[in-house]
């Protein structure tokens, strides 16, 4: 409960220090400040779904900011960062240990628990047109699935497909909206 505190604490010293307007923002503030009553709070179109392929999943909230750009947050204190390509932390969503991405000299290398686990290269992201939906697909060795970023004609990100560890874990991240998007 007091890490809870100390967490709710710094985001509200962080976020108080912006001096732009933004409802992520503002639905932060108020799950902080609201605690689990909160959940209604939350703008329907900035909802997920996300769930690590044969886990339960988890329903998670978007926000920008943080280190990569975009942060999925749970009630559960579960959370995903994404830098608009890729995943690049997990924690949570079924996972036991926190799960790191990071780039070092052009290779994708999978961390967990601070430890270097596998270094894999990735391909470029190659665009394709499904419909009205765009594709982007990216290959990396010894993966079993491609990591793919599908975008709605409107041009919002609709659902991310990502490798996340050297176990071959998928993360699906699925954007849920009211209005049938």
């Amino acid at each position: 409960m007091q890490a809870r505190r100390c967490i709710a604490f710094c985001l509200l010293i962080f976020l108080g220090s912006c001096t732009f307007s933004a409802p992520q923002f503002e639905s932060l503030i108020t799950a902080v400040t609201k605690g689990e009553g909160a959940k209604e709070t939350v703008g329907s179109t900035n909802i997920w779904s996300a769930e690590i392929v044969g886990a339960p999943g988890s329903l998670v909230s978007l926000f920008r900011g943080g280190p990569h750009g975009f942060v999925f947050l749970s009630s559960d204190n579960e959370a995903i960062s994404f830098d608009g390509w890729v995943v690049r932390s997990v924690a949570g969503i079924g996972l036991e240990n926190l799960v790191e991405v990071v780039e070092v000299a052009g290779s994708r290398v999978f961390k967990s628990s601070g430890l270097k686990d596998v270094q894999v290269q990735c391909g470029d992201w190659r665009r394709s047109k499904h419909g009205e939906k765009t594709i982007w697909r990216q290959r990396c060795s010894g993966q079993m699935s491609d990591n793919v970023i599908e975008v709605s004609q409107s041009g919002d990100v609709a659902r991310i497909t990502q490798t996340i560890d050297s176990t071959g874990r998928v993360l699906i991240l699925q954007k849920l909206s009211a209005s049938g998007e």
